[in-house]
């Protein structure tokens, strides 16, 4: 059977997520695990972050005849920095990166942006449009659609939450730096920048909050009261450098 678990991790304790990438990636790490438990194979990632992003709510599929409950209490068990903290059973073929959804949050401290001119300048890249000057291309369409961007203030911080079926590389890193820049060479269209837009905002603070699936419910694999207060801990936390260490402890 097919197996989707979801599971956060501290980006800046990898080399990087895909595997190959350096002696320690995310993505290295979960299969190293599972072949040495035997618990399954076939990894398949939903999502790939950047080096030193993190994450509260990616997806990896497996095969596997074990119950998943089971899996997740043994990877849990075994790993560091990682957290496996749902699960759902899916048919056998599906394709965990065709979800309906991604959620990234960027935290921002307040004193770093002018916080009225970044709401408004964020405001733009809503909609569908070619993103080709906002982001690292490696192939793929760069025309993509952001559902909405939602923008709040918490305490110093500013969180800016995206959500659309899917990124390109370097695209929200991109964004955020237009938005927060007071270069008056760059006030205008965005999209009538000719080029590549020439800044990126740091990894720190960048979260891949969720990914959801049309008609799956995961299960929660750890306790409903932990989990709610680790995830409120790191959400709170976002620039402190200690964020999310809690997690460990899941």
């Amino acid at each position: 059977m097919r197996i989707l678990v979801k599971f956060a991790y501290l980006g800046w304790k990898f080399t990087g997520y895909q595997r190959g990438n350096g002696d320690r990636s995310v993505e290295d790490s979960i299969i190293e695990l599972i072949n040495e438990k035997q618990l399954g194979h076939g990894l398949r990632s939903a999502a790939r972050t950047d080096r030193g992003v993190s994450a509260l709510g990616n997806v990896f599929s497996i095969d596997s005849e074990l119950n998943p409950k089971r899996i997740t209490g043994i990877l849990n068990s075994s790993s560091e920095d990682i957290v496996f903290h749902h699960y759902a059973i899916v048919e056998d073929g599906f394709d965990c990166r065709k979800c309906t959804s991604k959620q990234y949050t960027y935290a921002i401290s307040r004193d770093s942006v002018e916080p009225d001119s970044f709401r408004e300048r964020i405001k733009l890249f809503t909609g569908t449009h070619d993103y080709a000057s906002f982001c690292r291309k490696d192939g793929r369409n760069t025309i993509r659609s952001i559902d909405r961007i939602e923008v709040r203030e918490e305490g110093p911080l500013i969180l800016a939450d995206f959500h659309s079926r899917g990124f390109l590389w370097n695209q929200l890193r991109s964004i955020v730096a237009y938005a927060a820049t007071n270069d008056e060479k760059y006030s205008g269209d965005p999209f009538k920048i000719e080029g590549r837009f020439p800044y990126l905002w740091g990894t720190e603070g960048l979260y891949l909050v969720d990914i959801t699936y049309g008609g799956i419910e995961f299960t929660r694999s750890i306790s409903r009261k932990l989990a709610l207060r680790q995830r409120s801990a790191a959400i709170r936390s976002y620039t402190d450098s200690r964020i999310m260490e809690s997690l460990s402890t899941y």
